[in-house]
């Protein structure tokens, strides 16, 4: 389970518990969000390939996806379409529009991302199913 705290896994618990209203900062805002699997292989990779000495690799998807995209995915998967107020506590003054990582080193190791948006959303909606034995 990942921390609530953090902003997919706090949309991927609301739109599981189907929350009648999500508040938000600005969901135009977008960020380079990564696949744990993805992430975890680029590290794999990163250990078996002692070619270069430790190169700087960014673990990343090399996109830059909106927020307002997350919502919609999330929405398509669950049927669920709560409504979206934006809450100006949420909003950082500076805060960068446009955020995407360089994945060339990532993809100099062989690395491919394999799990697109809609794959990690649903994965992480199933996992947020279970019940866990050990609360």
């Amino acid at each position: 389970d990942q921390n609530p705290r953090y902003l997919v896994p706090k949309l991927v618990a609301a739109f599981r518990d189907r929350e009648p209203e999500i508040l938000m900062g600005d969901v135009d805002i977008a960020r380079d969000f990564v696949d744990v699997r993805d992430a975890a292989d680029i590290i794999a990779r990163l250990l078996v390939d002692r070619s270069g000495g430790v190169p700087v690799v960014n673990a990343s998807s090399g996109r830059a996806t909106p927020i307002a995209e997350i919502l919609a995915v999330l929405s398509d998967i669950t049927g669920h379409r709560p409504r979206i107020l934006r809450d100006e506590r949420f909003i950082r003054s500076g805060d960068m529009r446009h955020q995407a990582c360089d994945n060339a080193a990532a993809r100099s190791l062989g690395h491919r991302p394999v799990h697109d948006l809609r794959d990690t959303l649903s994965w992480m909606l199933r996992s947020e199913d279970r019940t866990d034995p050990n609360p």
